[in-house]
């Protein structure tokens, strides 16, 4: 950033992660960037993509539960939302669906894409 110029940050997991999305929330929190996508693991469980910023590394992270992204992984009528005061991401998908998360990186559900 201090020089202004843009360039490719080349992070860790970047083949894994495939991403192709347009619905992303910054989490400042975590210095982190979720993407309203889902790839499949190796076990096939879906993961959502999670760009660590600091550490500049792609991640996976399995949620629990009913989920926006569709079959494929993405849904593209997504919407996403950060909610500062207490520190959630919404998300409403294109039935008007409303999920909510509260990111928690300790909980175990990260997994480095390598």
């Amino acid at each position: 950033m201090k020089t202004g110029e843009a360039r490719w940050l080349g992070a860790a997991g970047k083949s894994k992660a495939g991403v192709r999305s347009r619905e992303t929330v910054y989490l400042p929190e975590h210095d982190a960037v979720l993407i309203g996508k889902t790839i499949a693991a190796a076990g096939g469980e879906p993961l959502w993509l999670l760009y660590d910023c600091r550490k500049n590394a792609w991640f996976g992270m399995h949620l629990g539960g009913a989920g926006p992204p569709g079959k494929d992984g993405s849904m593209v009528s997504l919407g996403l939302m950060y909610d500062p005061p207490r520190r959630l991401v919404w998300a409403v998908d294109q039935t008007n669906r409303v999920f909510v998360l509260k990111f928690d990186p300790k909980a175990g559900l990260l997994k480095k894409l390598d």
